[in-house]
């Protein structure tokens, strides 16, 4: 290397830093759009997908049914319900009937239930073998259970101190199919690049064109869905 290569080497080495103060990460690099997922300005990415794969499997979504923290599906989606439980560990939580830790729920009558509607909860269940136990165990035989956990997501800041994991295609079908049987176990996981950098910037459904959702591509999974039969 000549004299001046080293010494423009060096002169980049101390630049460098000053040039970064000097022109900062544009603010929307720094900041997403929205911290609550975009659920004040729209519909959020995951909730998308979530929802259409309880409308197609809605059929599921009959007779005695579980909801966690609010008859959302129940309610929209549910045909020939003739109860309707909501389970939630926080006591304040007006919608719901049942409070327990899905991990301890030994209070929750085994085989009740012909559905069990489980979205976006396990990552705040550390516990997640016996959460998946009880969730079997209160299922009628032939009972439905219908999940969706995260893969990509930003922290709850109000729930950080509980905030365990984050989910793969295959981590769900081990999970699941140990406890209902791999053959009695669907996972469909979904996403790609666009949407889950759209998920974690707080960029919402309405904001993009909707086919761009519509590809999976594994290397960027947003979030895992999981249909289970308890047989």
């Amino acid at each position: 290397m000549s004299f001046l290569s080293k010494v423009k080497s060096q002169i980049l080495i101390v630049a460098r830093p000053l040039v970064r103060w000097l022109r900062p990460a544009p603010l929307n690099q720094l900041r997403p759009m929205s911290r609550r997922w975009g659920h004040e300005r729209g519909t959020s990415i995951g909730r998308w997908y979530i929802d259409r794969f309880m409308e197609r499997n809605r059929n599921d979504i009959t007779g005695v049914v579980l909801e966690i923290k609010n008859r959302r599906y129940c309610d929209s989606m549910g045909h020939d319900v003739t109860v309707a439980d909501v389970l939630d560990v926080d006591r304040n939580n007006t919608n719901a009937n049942i409070f327990t830790d899905l991990a301890q729920a030994d209070c929750v009558p085994s085989e009740k239930y012909d559905c069990f509607i489980l979205t976006e909860t396990l990552q705040f269940v550390f516990d997640l073998n016996s959460a998946i136990q009880h969730a079997w165990r209160i299922l009628k035989p032939d009972g439905v259970l219908l999940v969706s956990v995260p893969a990509i997501s930003p922290q709850d800041k109000e729930l950080a101190e509980v905030d365990c994991w984050r989910f793969t295609p295959r981590g769900c079908k081990l999970l699941f199919g140990n406890v209902f049987g791999q053959e009695n176990t669907h996972v469909e996981p979904y996403g790609n690049f666009a949407s889950s950098v759209a998920g974690l910037s707080g960029i919402v459904v309405e904001d993009i064109p909707i086919e761009e959702l519509q590809t999976y591509d594994s290397m960027f999974t947003h979030g895992v869905l999981v249909r289970a039969v308890k047989r």
